[in-house]
């Protein structure tokens, strides 16, 4: 694993990445981690950069992969078939312009403070106008009872 790859090891990129493509003509057992650094890929990155595609388009990506193996018995089609059902083993792909949960959890508490804020001044001015006192001057406004003019 290259210096790069350990740092940015994502677990959820395991099943994918030891999940076995086929039995090789030896009678091995291929792995996708194998497969791909046999390509001359690193293969964490290379799952990483699928994980952050559509399905589909991986599976599409990763099909001649499996097919340009030296060691493999697998034509284009049959290849289709297998990155198919190794792009599954991925985690899901977030869709273009949606958050990545660690952002918006991050953008959440200052959104229930400005919430907060705004409930604790709607509060001030319900209680003032039910108390009586003018907010902009600090003057406790007169009412009709206050002044003993009621009714004549």
């Amino acid at each position: 694993m290259s210096s790069h790859a350990a740092l940015t090891h994502r677990p959820e990129l395991d099943n994918f990445l030891f999940a076995t493509i086929g039995e090789e003509r030896n009678g091995m057992l291929l792995t996708v981690v194998s497969a791909l650094g046999r390509l001359g890929l690193d293969p964490w990155t290379e799952a990483d950069r699928f994980a952050e595609m559509p399905k589909t388009a991986a599976a599409q990506m990763l099909a001649p992969m499996i097919a340009r193996l030296p060691e493999g018995l697998w034509a284009l089609a049959e290849a289709q078939v297998i990155a198919t059902r190794l792009v599954n083993l991925l985690p899901k792909h977030r869709a273009a312009g949606a958050s990545d949960p660690a952002v918006a959890g991050a953008r959440k508490p200052a959104s229930t403070a400005l919430w907060l804020v705004f409930a604790v001044l709607l509060t001030v001015v319900l209680v003032s106008m039910g108390t009586g006192h003018d907010l902009s001057s600090g003057r406790v406004l007169e009412s009709p009872s206050a002044t003993g003019s009621g009714t004549d």
